[in-house]
């Protein structure tokens, strides 16, 4: 994770785009690409500061919508959002954090159920940041 935007501000920095379109020869179209790239992965990295008691890992995942990869959907506060299903190793989840709401204990209760039906076991963790109710 990164929790500064300092990265972000150096790909789009115009010598930073004038070195992209040279190392790719002067391949507009190619340094396009691989600078968007760049810019969509360490936007998915960045999170903001107050965050950073919870110390995330992310697993970000760049891939193109194949049959073999289609694009699924799900609904959450009335949006609808596009995402893809990856294969992971449970083991790989060490540790979930609980993030700000306004029933913590509900909250819990619901992720220690879900854990229990899909026999995962890890460490959870209720976030220290406050949350905002307007």
């Amino acid at each position: 994770m990164d929790y500064h935007e300092q990265e972000i501000d150096k790909i789009i920095s115009p010598t930073a785009i004038i070195d992209q379109i040279r190392k790719s020869k002067y391949d507009v179209e190619h340094a396009t690409i691989t600078t968007v790239s760049n810019l969509i992965f360490h936007i998915c990295a960045v999170k903001a500061p107050e965050f950073y008691d919870e110390r995330e890992t992310r697993l970000i995942i760049q891939s193109q919508t194949t049959k073999e990869h289609p694009i699924e959907f799900r609904s959450r506060a009335g949006l609808i959002i596009p995402y893809f299903e990856y294969p992971a190793p449970r083991s790989l989840i060490q540790e979930i954090t609980i993030g700000p709401n306004v029933n913590m204990k509900l909250a819990r209760q619901g992720l220690e159920d879900f854990l229990d039906a899909h026999a995962l076991k890890c460490h959870i963790k209720e976030s220290d940041c406050s949350l905002r109710v307007f």
